[in-house]
C-alpha cells in the first residue's frame, strides 16, 4: 500500500486532465484526436501539398516584387496551377493573396471552398496568414494561420492552463483517493507504523493538503518528534543511537570492542523498563554495508552476554535481519524501519522496545517475574497500595512491618525507598541486617567507628546527605531485637528517643521477634514505637494483575479466563508463589506458541521450584520445642486435609495432644497458632454454630492450598507420630 511513489499519481492525474481538456481546447495535441486526424492519410497529404503551394506562392510573390518593384497584376504572374488543382489563387487587394481550397477535398472534412488570406508586410518583409471566409475548421487550420485576437489560445498557453488545472485535481485526488492518506485519515495512529524511510513522502502528502498539524495532533505525535523522524537520515550514527536512548531514558555509553563498521553503544536501561533487563548492547551498521556481509558476520560473532540489539541501517536490510533475529539460537533483536518509526513517534518508547524484545527474544531471558528477594523494579511491584498510601501520605511517623517470610515486606520497603529517591528534603536509606549488628552496618556508610552511639552515626549520615530529614529502613530486624532484648533494649530505646526528638524516622520489618516485642512483651520500648502494619496476602486485583500483565507484555495469554483465578486461589494470594509459577510457565512456553494451557499450569504447580518455596515453615522459632509444636500442628492439619476429616479446631488439637500424653501450656499453644498464622502457613476460618446459643468456632486450614500437595497420607502420619513422640509428656 505504501510502495507507490507520490509523483506517480500526480503524473496520472495530469495526464488524465490533459486528455480531457485538450479534446476541446487543443485537439491537434490530443493523442486520441491526433490519431483520428492522422488516420485520414489522404486529407493529410493534400494539406501538405497546400502548405507547399503556399510557400511557393510566397517566394514567387516576393521575387516578382523585387524584380518589378510592383505587386503582381494577376495570379498567373506568380502561380501556375498544377494538375491537382487543390487551390485557387486570387488577389482581392494590394499585398493580399486569397488561397481557396477547391477540388479534391472531401466535404466531410469541412475544407472544400474554405479560404486562407496571406498578407505581405513589405516594410518588415513578413507574411501573415489568417482564415478567410469561410474559414477552415479549427482542427485543420495551420498554426501560423490562427489569429491572436480571435479568442483561440496558443498551444503552450493551453498546456500551461492544463498543468495549472492538474494541481487542484491532484489535491482532490490526494484528499479523496490516495490509499496512504485514506488509511491515515481513518486511523491517524497508523502514521506510527509507516517505515521510517517513507515518512518524508507521507509528510509531503500531508503538507500538500495542509493536514500535517491536525493529523499529528490526532495521532498523538509531537511536532519535535515528527521533525526528528524526518531528518533521521541526516544524523550521524552516534547521534541516532543517542536519540533512541533518550527516548527510553536510557544511559548510553560507547562500547569500544566492536570490530565491524558502524556504531556500538552499551545502554543502561531505566528501572521503569517493563522487562527484566538492565543493559543492552546496541549496534547501528554503516548504511553502505551489504546486508549479506552483515548477516555473515552476525552469524559468527558473539559479542557479549548482554542482549544484542541491531538497529536498521536501511530498508534493504530489514527482511534478512528480521529473519536472523527470529532465530532462537542467539539472544538478539532487530529494530527495522517500522519499529524505528514507532520508537521515535509513540508516546512510550519503553513499550515499543519491550514489545520488540517479547517477539524476538526467549521469554525466560526477559521475564519480568522476580522470584528471589525484594522487588527492585517498579514494573514488577503489584498491590500494597493501601500500605504505601498509609506510609507516604500521612504525617511523618514510624512503622513496623510484621509478616512471614516472602510476604512482601522487603518489596514494600524498596517501594518506599524508590519514592524518596531524589527527594529534596528526605534522605531515605535501606539496610538489611544479616545479624544483630546495626551500628556496624551504619558505621560502614558514614566511614566511622562502630562504637559510636546510634545518635552520632545517624547525625553523621544526615550531614553527609545534606537533607533535613532522615528515614531509615531496617529490614530483617529479628536478630537485632533478639540480641537487644537480652540487654534490656538499650539500642531500641535509643532509636525511640531519636524518633521522639524528630531527628529520624524508622521503618522496621521483621517476623516473630518483632511481633513478640510489639504484641506480647509489655515492657518492650518498641510498644507504641510506631504504627504496626501486618502484611498478609495480596488483594485479588493485584494478584490478577501480577499473573496476567507481565504475560501480556511478553505477548502471552492464558488459554481460558478461569486459569489465572485458579492459579491465584491455589497460591493463596501469595505474590512470590504466583511469580514462581508464572516463571515456570514461561520456561515451558515455546516459540511461536503464545497460549498458556491448563496442562502447563498443572506442571508448573508441581515443579520443584514451587515445592522449595513452600518449605521453610518448620523452623519459625529459635527454640526447638516451639518448632516441634508448630510442625506437629501443621502435620495434623495436613492429615485432616488428606484424609477428608473435619478441619482442625483448637479443642480437637488439645484432645490429640492429650491422647498422646502431652499436656501443653495454653500460652504455648496460642503462640504456636499465632506464629503459623503470621507466617501465613495456616489461616483461621470462623464457623458459626447452628443453635441459638451456639458460639462462633474457629478452625484451621492451609493458607496456601498448594501446601497440601507437599504431603502424602502415609508419610504425614509417620511425621506426626514422630513429632508427638519428641514432645515432653
Amino acid at each position: 500500500m505504501f510502495s507507490r511513489p507520490p509523483w506517480w499519481r500526480m503524473l496520472l492525474v495530469a495526464a488524465l486532465s490533459w486528455l480531457v481538456l485538450s479534446n476541446w481546447l487543443l485537439p491537434e495535441l490530443n493523442p486520441f484526436r491526433f490519431a483520428r486526424i492522422g488516420a485520414d492519410a489522404e486529407t493529410g497529404s493534400m494539406l501538405a501539398l497546400v502548405r507547399h503551394s503556399m510557400q511557393q506562392i510566397k517566394v514567387e510573390s516576393v521575387d516578382y516584387l523585387t524584380e518589378h518593384q510592383a505587386w503582381p497584376k494577376a495570379p498567373i504572374d506568380i502561380y501556375e496551377p498544377d494538375n491537382n488543382g487543390l487551390i485557387a489563387l486570387s488577389m482581392p487587394a494590394h499585398g493580399v493573396l486569397s488561397i481557396r481550397m477547391v477540388n479534391g477535398f472531401d466535404r466531410s472534412t469541412g475544407l472544400r471552398d474554405t479560404e486562407l488570406l496571406l498578407t505581405y508586410d513589405a516594410k518588415n518583409r513578413r507574411w501573415h496568414c489568417q482564415p478567410g471566409q469561410p474559414a477552415p475548421p479549427d482542427a485543420w487550420l495551420f498554426d501560423e494561420c490562427r489569429l491572436p485576437d480571435s479568442g483561440a489560445m496558443s498551444p503552450w498557453w493551453i498546456a500551461l492552463f492544463i498543468v495549472m488545472l492538474s494541481i487542484p485535481l491532484s489535491w482532490i485526488w490526494l484528499a479523496r483517493f490516495d490509499p496512504i492518506l485514506a488509511s491515515i485519515q481513518s486511523n491517524p495512529r497508523l502514521l506510527r507504523t509507516i517505515p521510517l524511510n517513507r515518512l518524508p513522502a507521507v509528510h509531503w502528502r500531508l503538507r500538500s493538503l495542509f493536514r500535517t498539524s491536525s493529523t499529528l495532533a490526532v495521532a498523538g505525535i509531537s511536532e519535535p518528534d515528527w521533525q526528528l523522524a524526518l531528518r533521521w537520515r541526516e544524523l550521524a550514527a552516534d547521534e541516532r543511537l543517542n536519540q533512541l536512548a533518550q527516548r527510553l531514558a536510557a544511559v548510553p555509553a560507547p562500547w569500544p570492542h566492536g570490530q565491524w563498521p558502524g556504531c556500538f553503544q552499551l545502554w543502561q536501561l531505566p528501572p521503569t523498563f517493563p522487562l527484566a533487563l538492565e543493559r543492552v548492547l546496541v549496534y547501528l551498521p554503516n548504511a553502505d554495508l551489504s546486508h549479506h556481509e552483515l548477516l555473515q558476520w552476525l552469524r559468527h560473532q558473539r559479542l557479549s552476554d548482554d542482549v544484542f540489539l541491531v538497529v536498521s541501517p536501511n530498508v534493504a536490510s530489514d527482511k534478512g535481519l528480521n529473519a536472523w533475529a527470529s532465530d532462537s539460537n542467539h539472544i538478539a533483536a532487530y529494530a527495522d524501519q517500522s519499529v524505528l518509526t514507532e520508537w521515535l513517534l509513540a508516546p512510550s518508547a519503553e513499550t515499543v522496545l519491550a514489545d520488540l524484545f517479547a517477539k524476538q527474544l526467549p521469554v525466560t531471558r526477559i521475564s519480568p517475574y522476580q522470584t528471589r528477594g525484594g522487588i527492585t523494579r517498579p514494573s514488577g511491584f503489584f498491590g500494597r497500595q493501601q500500605e504505601l498510601a498509609r506510609i507516604l501520605n500521612r504525617e511523618p511517623s514510624n512503622y513496623l512491618l510484621v509478616g512471614g517470610r516472602q510476604l512482601g515486606k522487603t518489596s514494600l520497603m524498596k517501594a518506599v525507598e524508590r519514592h524518596y529517591a531524589g527527594h529534596p528534603e528526605v534522605a531515605c536509606r535501606y539496610v538489611s541486617l544479616r545479624d544483630h549488628r546495626l551500628r556496624a552496618r551504619l558505621s560502614q556508610w558514614v566511614d566511622a567507628d562502630a562504637d559510636l552511639p546510634l545518635a552520632a552515626l545517624l547525625q553523621l549520615m544526615q550531614q553527609q546527605t545534606g537533607k533535613s530529614r532522615l528515614l531509615l529502613l531496617i529490614d530483617e530486624c529479628d536478630l537485632f531485637l533478639r540480641d537487644d532484648a537480652r540487654s534490656g533494649y538499650p539500642q531500641l530505646s535509643e532509636l525511640r528517643a531519636l524518633s521522639e526528638e524528630g531527628q529520624c524516622r524508622f521503618i522496621l520489618a521483621g517476623f516473630w521477634d518483632l511481633y513478640e516485642a510489639v504484641a506480647l512483651d509489655f515492657a518492650s520500648p518498641i510498644r507504641n514505637f510506631g504504627d504496626v502494619l501486618r502484611l498478609g496476602p495480596l488483594d485479588e486485583a493485584a494478584c490478577l494483575a501480577l499473573a496476567t500483565e507481565p504475560m501480556q507484555r511478553l505477548g502471552l495469554q492464558f488459554e481460558h479466563l478461569d486459569l489465572p483465578q485458579h492459579l491465584i486461589e491455589q497460591c493463596g494470594h501469595r505474590a512470590n508463589l504466583i511469580a514462581i509459577i508464572c516463571q515456570q510457565l514461561l520456561e515451558q512456553a515455546k516459540q511461536p506458541e503464545r497460549v498458556l494451557t491448563r496442562g502447563q499450569l498443572e506442571v508448573a504447580m508441581k515443579s520443584e521450584a514451587i515445592q522449595d518455596a513452600l518449605t521453610g515453615w518448620s523452623k519459625l522459632s529459635p527454640f526447638d520445642l516451639d518448632n516441634r509444636f508448630d510442625r506437629a500442628l501443621v502435620y495434623q492439619v495436613a492429615l485432616n486435609t488428606l484424609s477428608g476429616a473435619p478441619e482442625l479446631d483448637l479443642p480437637s488439637w488439645v484432645a490429640t495432644l492429650a491422647s498422646a500424653g502431652i499436656r501443653a501450656a495454653s500460652e504455648q499453644l496460642r503462640k504456636s497458632l499465632l506464629r503459623l498464622e503470621l507466617a501465613y502457613v495456616l489461616k483461621r476460618v470462623s464457623v458459626s454454630g447452628t443453635g441459638v446459643n451456639s458460639d462462633t468456632q474457629s478452625t484451621y486450614q492451609f493458607a496456601v492450598p498448594l501446601q497440601s500437595r507437599s504431603f502424602t497420607l502415609g508419610e504425614t502420619r509417620v511425621l506426626l507420630e514422630g513429632e508427638l513422640a519428641g514432645l515432653d509428656p
